[in-house]
Formats: C-alpha cells, sequence, structure tokens
C-alpha cells in the first residue's frame, strides 16, 4: 500500500479550503468543470433515518442473490462513452464489478436537471460524484448517515481519513450533525486553482515578428495584427479569428475576462476587500469591463459569437487553426493534431491600464459529496464496499481516477506521474476505438473518473511535456494575482440556502446575460441605469449580504 501519512499545515489549510461539491475534472492534468448550479428542490423529511435502508450484508436486488447496485455517476462532458455502456473503457469500473461479484447498472448523471428529477422521482442507491451541499441539506431525508459506519464498512478509507486528512469529520459532517458522503478528488490540487487561462499562437507571432503581450494595449495591437494579416496561410485573411471565447465552455466564460479589469469574477458576483464582501457587477470598472471588450469585439478583434456560440462551434474553431488567442483550459483540451497542438503557448495574465488583475483561487480539489449513499440502497455494506474497492490504495485511487496505469499516468521513482502517450500505446493496451483522442483531455475523462476519482492526497508529478506540465506553465502565471481571502467552504444551513435560492431566483441569468448582451452590442447610459436598478429586484442587495454571513460563518 502506497499511502503515505500527510499531515501537514498545507493538508489542513487546504482542507478548511475545501470545495463543496465534486469538482469536475478532465483531461491528464485534473481539469476542472465548473460545478453545476445549486438546485431548488423538494425537501425531504428533516429527520434522516435508515429505515428504509439495509446494513446487512446479504445480496440484495438480484433474483440470482447476486449484490445490484444503480449508481448514478458523473459523467463529463469530455467522456465519448456511451451512456448506455459507461464503464466499457473505465477499467477499474468493470475490474470491481467483477472482483466483488457485483452487478452495476450505471446511470451517467450528464446534467443537473436529470439529477433533480432522480431527487424527486425514481432514487438510485449511490449518487457518485453529482451533489451539492444544498442538494444534500435541502434533502436530507432522502440520504443515509455514513458516521457510524465508514470505520466498519470501509476501512481503507477511514485509515486514509485517519492518518492524512486533518479535521476530516469536521469538514464532511452536515450542520445537523450527520456525515452523508465520502470524499473524492484530489486534496492539494494547484492546477485546478483556476479554471480559463489565456493561450496564443507563437507560430502566427514569429510570422509577424511581435512578442507575447503583457497589457490589454499590447494585447489589443497583436489582434489587429492577426486580424488583419492571413496568419493560417490559406490565402483568406478574412476568416481567421484573432480572439475567441465562448460562455457557454466552463473555461471560456466572459468573467475569465474580467480578472484583467482587477474583477475577481468566477466564484460569484462579489469581491472581498478586508474581510468584508463588495459589490462587483454595479461598479464603474465592471461597465469599462464591458465596454472595452464591447470595443474590442466591434472591431472585429474578439469573436463576435462568442456570448451565442456552442461548446462543438468553439472547440472547432481552435482545433482548425483559426484562432490567434483563446481563453480556456489549455491547447490539449481542443486540440489532437501534435503540430498545431505545440504552436500555443501560454500568455501573461494581461492588465488594463490601472488595474492589477484579481481572481479568486480554489486550492483545494476534495469533495466532501463525492460518493453518497441513499435511502433506497437495500445494502448499505456492499455500497461502501465498493467506495472502499477504488480507495483501497493509491495505485487504485488512481487508477480509478485516471485509467490504468501505464498509459495517462505511472508510478516513477514511487511517485504517480503523468506521462506522454501516443495513440499506438492506446492502441496496443486496448483502446483503439478512442485511440484518436490520444494525449487530449477526451481520452482521459473516457478512460477514467477524473471528474469524481477517489480520493487521493496530491496531484501526479508533471514531467516535462506531459499535459500537466503544459497547463502549470500558464496556471503559474497566474498565482500572484490570487485573493488572499477567499470564501469559506462551510455547508450553508438548508432553511438559509432554500431563502436565498427563493430570493435571488434570476439573479445570475440576469447579470450573465446583460453582459454578454453588452459585450455584443454595447451599453448606453440609459441601459446601464436600468440594469443596475433591476439588480435589486433580483434581489443582489441580499445576495451580498448572504455572502457576509457566509464568509463570517455566521448562519
Amino acid at each position: 500500500m502506497r499511502k503515505k501519512k500527510m499531515v501537514s499545515v498545507l493538508l489542513a489549510l487546504s482542507l478548511m479550503l475545501g470545495v463543496c461539491a465534486c469538482g469536475s475534472q478532465s483531461g491528464d492534468s485534473q481539469e476542472s468543470a465548473p460545478k453545476g448550479e445549486e438546485q431548488k428542490t423538494e425537501s425531504g423529511d428533516s429527520q434522516t433515518s435508515d429505515e428504509n435502508s439495509s446494513d446487512s450484508s446479504e445480496p440484495a436486488g438480484g433474483t440470482d442473490g447476486q449484490v445490484t447496485l444503480r449508481i448514478a455517476v458523473n459523467k463529463h462532458p469530455s467522456d465519448v462513452s456511451d451512456n448506455a455502456d459507461f464503464a466499457k473503457y473505465k477499467l477499474m469500473l468493470r475490474k470491481a464489478e467483477e472482483d466483488l461479484g457485483y452487478k452495476i447498472e450505471w446511470q451517467p448523471a450528464i446534467d443537473q436537471e436529470k439529477v433533480a428529477t432522480m431527487l424527486t422521482g425514481d432514487l438510485p442507491d449511490v449518487f457518485w460524484g453529482v451533489l451539492s451541499d444544498s442538494q444534500i441539506t435541502d434533502n436530507t431525508g432522502l440520504f443515509l448517515p455514513l458516521e457510524d459506519k465508514i470505520e466498519d464498512y470501509a476501512p481503507n478509507v477511514y485509515a486514509l481519513y485517519e492518518e492524512s486528512v486533518p479535521d476530516w469529520k469536521e469538514f464532511l459532517t452536515y450542520p445537523d450533525g450527520h456525515i452523508y458522503s465520502m470524499m473524492g478528488g484530489t486534496l492539494v490540487n494547484p492546477l485546478n486553482a483556476i479554471s480559463g487561462t489565456m493561450w496564443i499562437n507563437q507560430k502566427w507571432l514569429e510570422q509577424l515578428n511581435l512578442d507575447i503581450p503583457e497589457t490589454m494595449e499590447e494585447l489589443e495591437n497583436v489582434l489587429i495584427a492577426f486580424r488583419d494579416n492571413d496568419c493560417d496561410g490559406d490565402g483568406d485573411a478574412s476568416n481567421e479569428i484573432p480572439f475567441d471565447w465562448c460562455h457557454k465552455h466552463w473555461a471560456s466564460r466572459y468573467v475569465e475576462l474580467a480578472h484583467s479589469f482587477g474583477l475577481p469574477l468566477g466564484g460569484g458576483y462579489y469581491d472581498i476587500v478586508d474581510g468584508k464582501i463588495v459589490s462587483i457587477v454595479d461598479s464603474d470598472q465592471y461597465r469599462r469591463f464591458l465596454e472595452e471588450y464591447h470595443r474590442l469585439t466591434a472591431e472585429g478583434l474578439v469573436n463576435i459569437e462568442g456570448a451565442t456560440q456552442t461548446d462543438e462551434q468553439y472547440n472547432s474553431n481552435i482545433s482548425g487553426g483559426k484562432v490567434g488567442v483563446f481563453i480556456g483550459w489549455a491547447p490539449y483540451t481542443y486540440i489532437s493534431d501534435e503540430e498545431l497542438k505545440s504552436q500555443y503557448v501560454p500568455m501573461p495574465l494581461v492588465s488594463a491600464e490601472g488595474t492589477t488583475p484579481r481572481l479568486q483561487a480554489n486550492l483545494n480539489g476534495a469533495s466532501r459529496n463525492c460518493y453518497v449513499i441513499t435511502t433506497a440502497c437495500q445494502n448499505v455494506e456492499a455500497a461502501m464496499k465498493l467506495w472502499d474497492y477504488f480507495s483501497q490504495d493509491e495505485a487504485g485511487s488512481f487508477a480509478t481516477a485516471y485509467g490504468e496505469e501505464g498509459l495517462v499516468w505511472e508510478y516513477v521513482d514511487g511517485e504517480p506521474t503523468n506521462r506522454i502517450y501516443t495513440a499506438e500505446e492506446a492502441t496496443e493496451m486496448g483502446y483503439g476505438e478512442i485511440a484518436s483522442n490520444a494525449g487530449t483531455s477526451t481520452f482521459a475523462a473516457t478512460v477514467g473518473m477524473v471528474n469524481a476519482g477517489p480520493l487521493m492526497l496530491k496531484s501526479r508529478t508533471d514531467p516535462s511535456g506531459t499535459n500537466g506540465a503544459v497547463r502549470w506553465s500558464s496556471v503559474k502565471n497566474y498565482e500572484p494575482y490570487y485573493m488572499e481571502q477567499t470564501m469559506s467552504q462551510s455547508i450553508i444551513p438548508a432553511d438559509a440556502n432554500e431563502e436565498f435560492s427563493f430570493t435571488t431566483d434570476g439573479l445570475s441569468e440576469y447579470i450573465d446575460t446583460f453582459a454578454c448582451d453588452s459585450i455584443l452590442n454595447g451599453i448606453t447610459d440609459e441601459g446601464w441605469n436600468a440594469y443596475v436598478s433591476g439588480l435589486s429586484q433580483y434581489g443582489y442587495e441580499y445576495y451580498l449580504e448572504f455572502q457576509q454571513k457566509h464568509l463570517d460563518n455566521a448562519f
């Protein structure tokens, strides 16, 4: 067993900063997708109970005595496996069924609407990597308390928590005093601290004898050159996209562009200054940001379709070699062609004139809600034994998250290490049907549970040339601009969350719609004043007060 005792100040700090829902991680470097919006679901019985389930070790659900489980499982958007055969390329999922003698019906939860339907209808036995804090607090009667079962039914999990995760009970315990889940994700994971970063086509820069821009003014000059020259060499100087973004893509939303203007959007519609929540989206600086990106859009420097294009269109633009600068996770997320992929290099976080960039970072990838057992489960011990199987040792956890050892990752000098792999290698190891995706986020998301693996204490080592190293080459440029204080990750009580959801219903859509429309069409004084006035109608003042309570743990 390769577990290592890592009780340290760093782990303690990262745990306190831990995320509330299982963050989606894709790509060979723990690529993260955003958490789904908090769903308003009917509240379950406030009294949790084991009455509808059994702790019996006897098989349940199968007419032949075989243990059967129905598991609603997170499916990353990059996962190309068939929903009806979700485990086809995931070796550890298939191996667990074989070794334990289980029959598992995998129910991919591809969106939060489907999850909400499950919560109000036909409950699975387990929710794996799909539930948020509020979905649990709003429906505690649907889930089983696990605090008195982990040590007995999941001894590997319990040993890992006890040896390496300070204050794990406090982190997992809900306001009603119960633990409803077991952790997943990576405890110390700097690559996932932020989402979108900027990448630029270095080949285009070299053709035009230009340097990588470091300010908004320099960026604009580069974009003008990209617009006015046939940079892709196809004979058409009008089909290049100088700068691309996509509001519908989790790592390329408009909020990622705001960091250059000192606006730490992404974590919420607020800033934190000296321990106080400060409004952002009604500020003069926010208006300046929107007006600047409208100007760049109107001049043909920023993709005019950024607010409306689909994920597929955005990916096609980048993989087609038409984009000079894009904001997103990393080139390997969108490009399979090795030559084109190598053309893109990281940019620094460019700064607008008179502004210091700022952003909220999340230094902990651990999820407290990764594996949740429902009251529909007739064999609790069997369900917990499955998670314990995936968590039996470090190698098992990494294999569950990233596929079998020797392709996406391997051990080097005893350390889990990211590796460079080819389509030929993938084919030789039995993944010929998806080998064309080798080296991309799609392949890793298809062969493993990169968005919801068992708890791993730290991320893989990333040698030069690997995807993790590529991602880090960009992330490290953003570290100097991380906010000193970020939002508390304490669990919000159900009644407070219900009031918040009701009072601020429609607020995020209102803010996002105005932002995207402003980037596309511009802002008038009349339109700005109407928008600011409308914020109060959607509960923005309440929103800010609520965030202050959350920051102060004052619920």
